[in-house]
């Protein structure tokens, strides 16, 4: 509900903008069972195509630091943090999975020799789908 009223709120305003989303609908799947997520869909009357392929034009998946960099998946930076290094991964796993088949899927893994660069490379994904140049 809080995306569709920024979503409102960007219509109104009648210019051009971005929204950007920290976490989709989609994610709602892998921190549910299979059984829960259809009763869900079948309660709101959605299916997955139209809640990840046609909600968002774009989605970027920020690959855990715990798969790749695990000495900075930590709860010192991060209070919220509460699963195990292994818990990580699977549930970033599943969180992938969630969102395979949307046709502008990206994932940005731990490759990068610093955290600033994984960002760049998201900033660099975002400007190229709304057709801004690269910094």
């Amino acid at each position: 509900a809080l995306e569709d009223v920024f979503l409102e709120t960007a219509i109104e305003a009648g210019q051009r903008t971005v929204i950007l989303c920290d976490r989709g609908v989609m994610d709602g799947m892998a921190y549910t069972s299979n059984q829960i997520w259809q009763a869900l869909l079948d309660e709101t009357a959605w299916s997955t195509i139209q809640l990840r392929d046609r909600r968002y034009e774009s989605v970027v998946h920020l690959v855990t630091a715990a798969d790749g960099k695990p000495k900075f998946y930590t709860s010192e930076n991060n209070e919220a943090r509460y699963e195990t290094i292994e818990e990580a991964i699977a549930l970033d796993k599943k969180l992938i999975n969630a969102w395979v088949g949307h046709p502008h899927f990206t994932i940005i893994d731990n490759k990068e020799k610093s955290f600033s660069a994984k960002i760049e490379r998201c900033v660099d994904t975002v400007c190229k789908t709304i057709g801004l140049p690269t910094p």
